[in-house]
């Protein structure tokens, strides 16, 4: 028999709390935004959206592309995990391919900090070249 153990009451709170979080943050403006696009003023903007072929192209391309990439990826992942688990390679081999992998969860900050220095550095397109301002608003 399995022992019944005793609830964290921190963990508990915890997990309350970011139950509701997610119900306020996530599902309350779903259901609402759900609401007014099944009321039968949005039918005519569906209508119009949905039936127009220029539209049905571009959702279509999107439902493929959005599955080439899932499909594509799964493999690719399952491909590397599958080399870097089960297949005898050399160390030195294993150790590249894993820090290979970790490239893709390390590099969107840098990509981040590149981009805000590009937007608002010295000479920004923002801060230099919309704002036409010298003073830049990075440190």
């Amino acid at each position: 028999m399995l022992k019944r153990r005793a609830i964290d009451p921190t963990l508990a709170a915890g997990l309350v709390l970011a139950v509701v979080f997610i119900a306020v943050a996530i599902v309350y403006p779903l259901v609402k935004i759900l609401g007014v696009a099944a009321s039968g003023e949005a039918i005519p903007y569906f209508d119009r959206f949905l039936f127009r072929p220029t539209f049905q192209t571009i959702i279509a391309r999107t439902i493929v592309l959005g599955v080439t990439v899932g499909v594509a990826g799964t493999l690719i992942g399952f491909i590397w995990a599958f080399v870097q688990v089960r297949v005898a390679a050399p160390a030195w081999l294993k150790r590249a391919l894993h820090i290979i992998a970790l490239i893709p969860s390390v590099s969107p900050p840098f990509a981040v900090a590149i981009s805000m220095i590009v937007l608002f550095g010295r000479r920004g397109m923002i801060s230099y070249g919309i704002l036409e301002s010298p003073e830049t608003c990075m440190a």
